[in-house]
């Protein structure tokens, strides 16, 4: 009586501490993720992983999660592709432009600017740089 006792204590203990892994697989996991916009899911996602029986529903959330930082993501490339192709449309238009149309393009320029990664951001300062060295040199 005393094994088989035992026995299923052990394997009760077993199923547990693959339940308890798993969770622990799941938080790296998430703690790899950059989820820098997202720290609501990241909160909801952290606090169900106290409790063992949310694994699938933690599996779902990290995997909807992952979708939108990916979204998130293609989004902030094609912000930085638009603000880009208007900095050099401006820079090769800038004989062609008068001041409102350059002061309005600036403006829009300023707005996305604070949307980029610090990377994105000396990219973009160093076209902003151009393009203004170019319009002074023009006013001179």
């Amino acid at each position: 009586m005393k094994k088989n006792v035992l026995g299923i204590l052990r394997r009760e203990f077993g199923w547990f501490e693959s339940k308890v892994n798993e969770l622990e697989r799941l938080k790296g996991i998430l703690y790899s993720l950059d989820t820098q916009g997202f720290e609501r899911d990241f909160a909801m996602i952290k606090w169900r992983l106290l409790n063992i029986g949310n694994i699938a529903e933690i599996e779902r959330s990290i995997y909807n999660l992952k979708l939108r930082i990916r979204e998130k993501k293609i989004k902030s490339a094609a912000k930085i592709a638009d603000l880009i192709g208007s900095l050099f449309e401006c820079y090769d238009n800038i004989d062609a432009w008068d001041y409102e149309k350059l002061k309005e393009e600036y403006g829009y320029i300023l707005r996305r600017y604070g949307e980029l990664s610090e990377e994105e951001k000396m990219f973009v300062y160093d076209i902003i740089d151009r393009l203004y060295n170019k319009i002074k040199e023009k006013n001179e």
